[in-house]
């Protein structure tokens, strides 16, 4: 069965555009949160030296410039000047040049103490040449979906409908709305909604680091061990990274915000819930968390080579028949919304929300079309465990996370609203 009536041909067309936006070359500031409006070379080598002079180590081979070095629009990384072996220094950060709540800290505490923190280091008068300071109030603005315009975010939620990800409860337990006390759960406030902001995207649980939080996010293959991360940060007085990987002169460093050695927490963070948590639509390779249907898979290179210019699904669970039939119909929805809304520009949505929308538009129906063409294979197993325990991968490890309950009877009617059946 086909999954769209469109023109063969033409769709192949659409498909290899897409492959190429979503390459790491040719569409970098996917994976981007350093994102400055102006050329800010001299204030970045302000920041390094400040963090030197005070005790900071960044090893010497690195620089931070534009990813592209032709444009100065461009968003930055950091890169390597010279090649960096593994276990070399990346950085080394005192505690005392970090910005953090007061007292003992650990996982579980909520963002609150952090934003505080960050709001009284933004506001003081005594930190107005405070280069990390600066730093941070030079960061776009509700660059977030939780903070962007009414418009822009319920075209969003048009978009995705009922079914797709990043889901309302996802909102909720980002923005943490009930759990500050005044002043700081004040998102009016244009400072207080800028920290909170900032911590949502770019702290280390409690901890904002200077320097740290300019890697850029990649979620495999990425370069950087934590060797004192937040686990004892505390304890030691200071947090280092250094290299998992070789890294060759010229090649960005990078971080990975959902995969990365110390993020156990966060593995359950897919492509949808990068772009709801750090405002940006991560390129490939890519995670995908699709609930209602109980799909999970990743998309990569073949090989893991950007350079053969092919895209691999692997499927962290059999899909299931039901669970496909779903995807097709979701992905015939998106085609039509996309027919009816792509040239109709809202002059009342900001064009940066607008042009990550339609970002994450070209993602899913990439992924989507990708993970449709690769499922030779299925199985209704996924199906039998519970809401709050279903299967993530072949080995028959579980999924302890409540998710959202499937109701089978609206997702029949869905289905055949759409021309399609739990059938192959």
């Amino acid at each position: 069965m086909t999954y769209h009536n469109r023109n063969h041909q033409l769709f192949s067309a659409i498909l290899l555009s897409l492959i190429l936006l979503l390459s790491t070359n040719t569409f970098a500031c996917a994976n981007t949160i350093v994102v400055e409006s102006n050329d800010s070379t001299s204030s970045d080598k302000q920041l390094i030296d400040w963090l030197r002079s005070n005790g900071a180590t960044i090893n010497e081979k690195l620089e931070i410039r534009h990813i592209n070095p032709d444009d100065s629009t461009s968003p930055k990384g950091v890169f390597a000047t010279e090649n960096i072996d593994v276990g070399e220094v990346i950085c080394e950060i005192p505690m005392d040049l970090m910005i953090h709540p007061e007292g003992k800290q650990d996982w579980t505490s909520t963002d609150c103490g952090t934003i505080e923190a960050t709001y009284k280091a933004m506001t003081a008068e005594e930190n107005v040449m405070n280069p990390y300071v600066k730093h941070l109030l030079s960061q776009p603005k509700d660059y977030l979906p939780i903070f962007w315009s009414k418009e822009g975010f319920d075209f969003l939620v048009l978009m995705l409908g009922f079914f797709l990800p990043p889901h309302a409860s996802d909102i909720d337990e980002i923005l943490q709305p009930n759990l500050c006390e005044a002043p700081y759960n004040d998102v009016e406030d244009p400072m207080m909604r800028h920290a909170r902001m900032l911590v949502i995207a770019r702290s280390d649980y409690a901890y904002m680091i200077p320097f740290y939080d300019m890697f850029n996010h990649k979620s495999k293959r990425y370069h950087i061990h934590h060797e004192i991360s937040y686990y004892n940060i505390q304890e030691e007085q200071r947090a280092k990274l250094v290299a998992q990987r070789s890294v060759q002169a010229g090649e960005e460093i990078y971080n990975s915000y959902n995969q990365c050695d110390e993020c156990e927490s966060k593995e359950y963070m897919g492509t949808a819930e990068i772009l709801m948590t750090y405002g940006f639509v991560e390129s490939i390779p890519q995670i995908w968390f699709l609930y209602y249907g109980r799909l999970k898979f990743e998309l990569d290179w073949k090989d893991e080579d950007e350079s053969t210019n092919e895209l691999v699904v692997n499927f962290l669970v059999t899909p299931s028949k039901r669970g496909l039939s779903w995807l097709r119909a979701e992905l015939k929805r998106l085609l039509e919304f996309e027919d009816l809304n792509r040239k109709n520009f809202g002059a009342s949505i900001p064009e940066s929300e607008w042009n990550t929308i339609w970002r994450y538009y070209d993602a899913m129906v990439l992924a989507f079309t990708k993970a449709l063409e690769s499922a030779t294979e299925t199985s209704e197993k996924v199906w039998e465990p519970s809401d709050a325990h279903w299967y993530v991968t072949g080995d028959g490890k579980a999924w302890d996370e409540p998710i959202v309950d499937v109701d089978f009877e609206k997702m029949a009617q869905y289905l055949g609203k759409y021309g399609f059946s739990d059938e192959l």
